[in-house]
């Protein structure tokens, strides 16, 4: 059974970039794993759904959505303030 989202990404270790793929059934947990590789990075090279590329405008909404996640987090973290002060304050979180 092909998963609903697929992530090929590259991981560098040297000079070499490894190619890496990530499966989840969650559109949750696939934003959260974006938001982790840009975090670190890593080079997104495909987002697929149920083995089809994204269109761009649906991959680059889901990547602002990891984006988002991911300014939400350092936000929370510099700042000492949970998740609900800092959707109130900024608007980040969801």
């Amino acid at each position: 059974m092909t998963p609903k989202y697929m992530i090929e990404y590259t991981v560098p270790v040297g000079k070499y970039a490894v190619p890496n793929r990530y499966q989840t059934d969650g559109p949750v947990s696939c934003t959260e794993f974006l938001s982790n590789l840009l975090e670190h990075g890593f080079h997104i090279k495909a987002i697929l759904h149920e083995g089809m590329p994204l269109e761009r405008k649906q991959a680059d909404q889901i990547i602002k959505q990891a984006a988002s996640m991911l300014a939400a987090r350092h936000v929370c973290a510099s700042l000492g303030i949970d998740a609900a002060e800092e959707h109130h304050r900024f608007g980040f979180a969801a």
